[in-house]
């Protein structure tokens, strides 16, 4: 029986890391990245970290139902491709979110998949802001201060997750391990 496990969290916590290592563990999960619109930094491979769509496709893919926890985020959009996950042969999906309180999971709970919420932080607001700089070195204050910002909001309602994790610098491999077992154990 299939599951989706969402691993969730602010910009820079890790989810797509910790997505990518999880997958090589199994032959049995399978990440699937979100579609976007947003420009393509120079070190992302197309479908590791995002589809990356031109804005007329990813809207003709929102209008017929195609995208799943549709969502506008720091002026760009991002979906996950429900056939993706639908035609999958592994039994365990992973995918990864950006917080958006609600979307993801009620389209989820129409497709009839049991799924999991994890929820994945940084050690603090300070940490996260050194993340986000370090992989995008052109970013504005305006932009670094959105994503602080959000990731305040996330704290607010952390305590509606199945399992929360903190991402301490230097920790990463525990991380991944605690989540892989969660993945194993899951019934």
């Amino acid at each position: 029986m299939k599951k989706i496990f969402i691993i969730d969290g602010p910009s820079g916590c890790g989810k797509t890391t910790v997505a990518l290592e999880l997958e090589k563990l199994s032959n049995n999960i399978k990440y699937i990245s979100s579609c976007t619109i947003r420009d393509k930094r120079p070190e992302e491979v197309e479908g590791r970290e995002h589809f990356f769509l031109p804005k007329d496709v990813f809207e003709k893919k929102v209008k017929n139902g195609d995208l799943l926890g549709h969502y506008h985020m720091y002026l760009n959009q991002y979906g996950i491709d429900k056939e993706k996950i639908l035609q999958a042969p592994q039994e365990n999906i992973l995918i990864t979110y950006h917080s958006e309180e609600g979307t993801l999971k009620h389209d989820i709970e129409k497709l009839n998949i049991k799924y999991t919420r994890i929820l994945i932080l940084p050690d603090d607001a300070n940490v996260l802001k050194s993340r986000i700089i370090k992989r995008n070195d052109k970013i504005s204050d305006k932009e670094v201060e959105v994503r602080l910002t959000k990731y305040k909001e996330i704290l607010s309602y952390k305590d509606k997750y199945d399992y929360v994790f903190i991402n301490k610098e230097g920790f990463l491999q525990e991380v991944i391990r605690d989540i892989f077992s969660i993945i194993k154990n899951d019934k």
